[in-house]
């Protein structure tokens, strides 16, 4: 007899309590990758919106996405600019273009690396 040990999929997570369980990851958090034990925070700069998502969303043209684990965005872009989509602050230097990328390998999410 082979027994088939239960697996979850992108978008869930393994129930610590019952390890042969899933659910899926709440809006406002997501998971990449499977067989995982908890979900993500959504990152600042995109949204979470449903249950099950296993990437976050690019926060949407417009508005700004400036806190974790958001579900919709925050606020709505400032009168009179343009917020382009992925916008994480109303502050201009969120949008410089000197600043180092890096990619985290478990969620996939490109970030800033700011320096002092």
């Amino acid at each position: 007899v082979r027994y088939r040990t239960q697996s979850s999929s992108n978008g869930t997570m393994i129930l610590l309590s019952a390890a042969h369980n899933f659910t899926f990851c709440k809006p406002g958090s997501f998971q990449p990758r499977d067989n995982q034990k908890y979900c993500l925070l959504c990152p600042v700069g995109y949204i979470c919106p449903n249950f099950g998502m296993a990437s976050p969303i690019l926060c949407p043209a417009g508005f700004i996405c400036s806190k974790l684990g958001l579900q919709t965005p925050v606020a709505s872009c400032m009168a009179g600019h343009y917020c382009l989509p992925g916008t994480k602050s109303h502050l201009s230097i969120a949008n410089s273009t000197t600043e180092t990328w890096i990619l985290n390998d478990e969620s996939g999410v490109i970030t800033v690396a700011t320096t002092s």
